[in-house]
């Protein structure tokens, strides 16, 4: 057999092998979402309520019927109370470490995450992510690694982004993706972008799986330019995370091991290309290879040198710890990369509960009472009745004249005004929007509202805090989500990662900078083996304030430092204590009063300096005035023996 042949043979075996493995996975991608496909309608319905549809949907019961009316006027108080419920706060990272000699580690981990934070800008994914649980009942958080990202002296960066509850079908049965053996991400973009992301080019068709889109997007859907890629993560024999991504029928990834550290190699001279073209051969496409082993530079013996002080010149020791390059094992992540945000937990389901789902029967109502009294006012209005045979003018003119030939006529003109009773429709409008309040859990006071309750402002920052202790299961998820985010990035950092990073850190001496080592993170142990040390527990400050109640907390801490527990209340460092807390809780005028405080600062440090000086050349010249009047006197000093 020639080798032309052999080869052909080779191309098709694997053609066919490529063909089987993708069939298996569309089959399983087609059971995944016809057992999820229910939760689309919901997801229509959910966001039409949100976005205040005055359409009026059917009735709980089954087999009702459809309504064929519109409300033409609606108060949205979906959107209304779920805006109330929105957290603008993140929670800030915080690590314990399980060793006490690893907590200074652990302070530095919580820096490296906080400025990590603040880079990739979680104020836009939060606030994606917060609408989107209270509206489906559920969100999710990718965290991946950019190879072409970082810094100018780094290589990669932590990616951090927000996934769309349509996006992410489970495998049927499991409740949570951790359960999961497998789960697809649907991800919707141009021919280009893929071509440019996988390598491969997409025949040019419809794309197919629209319902995956997010909300807003309508307009292009099923346009020939978009494709949805498919990603399916799943469980491999290894214990690791695999990969297949697809596109129609084309095979854009296959990763056995999707989140073991690989290379991209030059496809033409073989080495390692760490922009994005060879810096060899400038030779753009690449292929990746497994990295198990890397060298680092890590921390060797402390030597003793001899040097010669250049202010001096005399020799002096001083000690120096060397640098010994050495082979250690990469970092390997053996999870899921997709943090799943829960509203409110329900047993036995792969989806937490909606916020508007709560609160359906409310709205859809007040919708109903709003057609209702809109009717009744605009079929009620003024009726003018007329002896038969009278006519009245119909122009502008001011003066209108009507012809009578009898008194009797003119007796039987008269106007009746029909003002139908709305009252108690409003009545029942109110009702609903209380009623959906209620299941919420939100007050007058929470929504900064006027509130006839809260008699003192202690009884109004009572009244916020029982509001926000009725959301708290809700924010205590949120910030177990945040957690896991904050230990997933941490681990990719560990496994992707340059083997230094910039950490900064506010504390009361101002703004500190430093530096986290990859290598202060690897040990040996008792068999002499490296190993990684990712021994921390994640969690986030729940000290961070609700904004509903900041003004509560500002107006604690005036009292308490009206009280004088930060000191003398007139001590400057007291002021500067009391106003860099306030900031923290962003007081509007706090970054000024700072400033004040640090040219006041330094004025009175620059006036005792000036005082200090006086009273030393005071002392100076008291103490020649002394010995000039003892010289006067024939009295010298007798030094003590």
């Amino acid at each position: 057999m020639s080798r032309a042949n052999k080869d052909e043979k080779e191309k098709t075996r694997k053609k066919e092998e490529v063909n089987k493995k993708l069939d298996e996975w569309k089959k399983k991608w087609e059971e995944a979402k016809a057992e999820f496909s229910p939760y689309y309608e919901k997801f229509e319905k959910q966001e039409m309520l949100y976005d205040g549809t005055a359409h009026i949907f059917r009735n709980r019961p089954a087999g009702s019927p459809e309504s064929k009316k519109d409300s033409s006027m609606v108060r949205n108080f979906v959107w209304e109370l779920i805006e109330s419920e929105v957290d603008c706060t993140i929670p800030a990272a915080k690590v314990t470490a399980l060793h006490e000699e690893h907590d200074a580690l652990a302070k530095k981990i919580e820096d490296f995450l906080n400025g990590e934070s603040m880079r990739l800008n979680f104020r836009l994914i939060n606030d994606r992510n917060e609408r989107e649980t209270y509206i489906h009942g559920n969100s999710y958080i990718g965290v991946s690694w950019d190879a072409l990202g970082g810094l100018h002296k780094q290589l990669g960066a932590v990616e951090v982004n927000a996934i769309n509850c349509r996006q992410v079908i489970p495998q049927p049965g499991r409740d949570t993706l951790n359960d999961c053996d497998y789960f697809f991400v649907a991800e919707s973009m141009t021919r280009e972008q893929a071509a440019k992301k996988f390598g491969k080019e997409l025949p040019e068709a419809a794309e197919q799986e629209t319902q995956t889109r997010e909300r807003g997007e309508e307009e292009v859907k099923g346009q020939n330019h978009m494709q949805t890629v498919v990603h399916a993560y799943y469980k491999n024999e290894k214990g690791g995370v695999g990969k297949y991504t697809w596109a129609n029928m084309t095979e854009l990834e296959d990763y056995e091991d999707y989140l073991e550290r690989k290379e991209r190699v030059c496809t033409k001279c073989g080495r390692v290309i760490l922009g994005e073209k060879c810096e060899a051969c400038g030779n753009e496409k690449f292929r990746l290879e497994s990295v198990t082993e890397t060298e680092m530079d890590l921390p060797g013996d402390t030597v003793t040198e001899i040097m010669l002080d250049p202010a001096t010149g005399e020799q002096v020791q001083t000690e120096r710890q060397t640098i010994r390059r050495e082979k250690v094992p990469v970092y390997h992540i053996r999870e899921y990369p997709i943090i799943m945000r829960k509203n409110v937990c329900r047993s036995n389901t792969f989806l937490g509960v909606s916020d508007v789902d709560m609160i359906t029967d409310q709205q859809e109502s007040q919708k109903k009472y709003a057609q209702k009294m809109t009717e009744k006012l605009l079929k009620g209005g003024s009726y003018v009745t007329l002896p038969k045979g009278v006519k009245v003018e119909t122009t502008d003119e001011e003066l209108k004249v009507v012809r009578v030939e009898t008194p009797n006529q003119k007796a039987m003109i008269d106007v009746l005004d029909i003002q139908p009773d709305v009252s108690k429709d409003l009545t029942a409008m109110s009702l609903c929007y209380e009623w959906g309040k209620s299941t919420l859990g939100i007050t007058d006071s929470y929504q900064g509202k006027y509130d006839a309750s809260a008699g003192s402002g202690t009884a109004k920052q009572t009244a916020v805090n029982q509001a926000a202790g009725r959301l708290e299961s809700k924010r205590v998820l949120k910030h177990s989500a945040y957690a896991e985010v904050y230990r997933m990035m941490f681990l990719f950092w560990l496994a992707y990662g340059s083997d230094k990073a910039c950490i900064a850190h506010d504390g009361i001496d101002g703004r500190t900078y430093g530096e986290l080592s990859k290598a202060e993170f690897l040990e040996k142990d008792d068999a002499g083996q490296w190993y990684w040390n990712d021994e921390f527990l994640f969690d986030v400050d729940t000290a961070s304030v609700n904004p509903a109640d900041r003004r509560g907390m500002q107006e604690l801490l005036e009292k308490e430092y009206a009280a004088g527990m930060f000191g003398d209340v007139q001590a400057t460092d007291t002021k500067i204590i009391y106003w860099t807390i306030q900031n923290k809780l962003h007081h509007p005028f706090a970054n000024v009063a700072l400033e004040m405080l640090a040219r006041q600062k330094e004025q009175e440090q620059e006036a005792a300096m000036q005082q200090a000086r006086a009273q030393a050349m005071q002392s100076a010249l008291n103490a020649a005035d002394e010995t000039t009047a003892a010289e006067s006197e024939g009295l010298y000093a007798v030094p003590n023996l």
